[in-house]
């Protein structure tokens, strides 16, 4: 693998820093995405409503916010 020719560090960390970040603005709407899709899945096969699709939503912004804190954490 090559190495990187960029000397200047600060403009390494800058890159790093916002692959993080931007990594952390998409885990929340990722999480409830994903739990919505899982609740519609489970509503059609069960013909139950939307009952699954609440319960989904709330599950997916429980973890989304909870790997959001420690990710933050995990960073200072």
């Amino acid at each position: 693998m090559p190495r990187s020719t960029d000397s200047n560090p600060r403009r390494r960390s800058i890159w790093v820093l916002l692959a993080r970040y931007s990594g952390l603005a998409l885990m929340l709407p990722a999480a409830v995405l994903v739990g919505y899709w899982i609740g519609i899945a489970l509503d059609q096969a069960l013909h139950s409503g939307r009952v699954f699709t609440v319960i989904g939503v709330l599950l997916g912004v429980a973890a989304g916010l909870l790997e959001f804190m420690r990710e933050t954490l995990r960073i200072k």
